[in-house]
């Protein structure tokens, strides 16, 4: 390989995951996976996903791993609601606030838990 994709590796893996992940959910919901099982499955993918991303995180910090956690969450919401906005043209509610917090909590936790688990 080379050090370019070394140095990306972990990207390439957390990519194709994400784009196969959709691919299948796509395809059980075509076929016979009922909605509300969708919905439920993709915020566990998606929580699932920032844990993931922000306990990588948290390992490469030295100190303050909740700063990193922050970081990857407050990206991902931007994320999200640009693509809300934009493409779905969603106005914010109450339910929406509420998954953005459960994000941010779940990627400071992460990366807290990430930075305790370099320690040891």
């Amino acid at each position: 390989m080379t050090n370019k994709l070394k140095k990306h590796k972990h990207k390439i893996k957390l990519a194709l995951f994400i784009i196969s992940s959709l691919l299948l959910f796509s395809i059980l919901n075509i076929l016979f996976l009922p909605e509300y099982i969708s919905k439920y499955l993709i915020l566990l993918l998606n929580l699932a996903f920032f844990f993931i991303i922000s306990f990588k995180e948290g390992k490469k910090r030295q100190n303050k791993g909740y700063i990193g956690g922050l970081k990857i969450s407050l990206i991902g919401i931007c994320i999200y609601f640009l693509i809300n906005l934009i493409i779905l043209h969603n106005i914010i509610g109450f339910k929406t606030i509420i998954y953005y917090l459960i994000i941010i909590l779940i990627s400071i936790y992460a990366s807290v838990l990430g930075i305790n688990k370099k320690a040891s």
